[in-house]
């Protein structure tokens, strides 16, 4: 298994693939062609048919804040790929340069021609029952396997990421009114929090508060 650092990486919601990959390319991209008169980016595939539900293009507008950007949703041109597939274009005079990026997923792209990168393991045992009889035979805990896969730092890592957690929970379960991408779903996380019985068992209570908390991060 590759290290819980590339597993749990902080990024714009909800989705790594729709938002921190578009974001990623679009970074690299401008620090490409860091000159051009306007820029222009078409989305295809499930990044044309859900982008703006998922935020793609405020995403984007985002990172070329301040910069002539258009946004295209091709939903009818099919992908070659990925279905993730994203084209940018730079103008420049009569100069145009163009890069094809999928974003395949935790927020990572690469170009056309490019192949993914390739993330070392640093669990090399395969399965939990390893694991788990490897730990009995060192007579350490599951956390103490983890720090000696990763080192201490790991921990410094997963409080920042469990802070980040937590505060997409809270803004979730306060936040109001519909969803993003025009079909009008309300969101949930918060009626979900609020939505007490005086009868309700505890394992009512508690399977409704973990389904709040993930429509919280979902909705974010």
């Amino acid at each position: 298994m590759q290290s819980l650092k590339y597993l749990y990486r902080i990024g714009s919601g909800p989705s790594s693939s729709h938002t921190m990959g578009p974001i990623a390319a679009a970074k690299r991209f401008i620090k490409e062609n860091p000159d051009a008169e306007e820029y222009k980016v078409i989305l295809f595939g499930s990044l044309a048919k859900t982008g703006a539900g998922h935020m793609t293009d405020t995403a984007l507008m985002r990172v070329f804040e301040g910069r002539k950007l258009t946004i295209e949703f091709d939903k009818d041109t099919p992908t070659d790929y990925h279905p993730n597939t994203m084209d940018f274009y730079a103008v420049k005079g009569d100069k145009t340069v163009k890069t094809r990026f999928y974003s395949i997923g935790g927020g990572e792209v690469i170009a056309k021609g490019e192949a993914a990168s390739e993330h070392s393991e640093i669990y090399h045992l395969n399965s939990f029952t390893e694991i788990s009889a490897y730990c009995r035979e060192k007579e350490i805990r599951l956390w103490q396997y983890v720090e000696e896969q990763e080192g201490e730092e790991i921990w410094d890592y997963l409080r920042d990421v469990w802070t980040v957690m937590q505060d997409a929970i809270k803004r979730g379960i306060q936040a109001e009114g519909t969803l993003h991408g025009g079909l009008g779903l309300q969101r949930k996380a918060r009626y979900l929090f609020r939505q007490k019985h005086i009868d309700e068992s505890e394992e009512t209570k508690t399977n409704r508060l973990i389904c709040a908390y993930a429509y919280a991060v979902s909705e974010e």
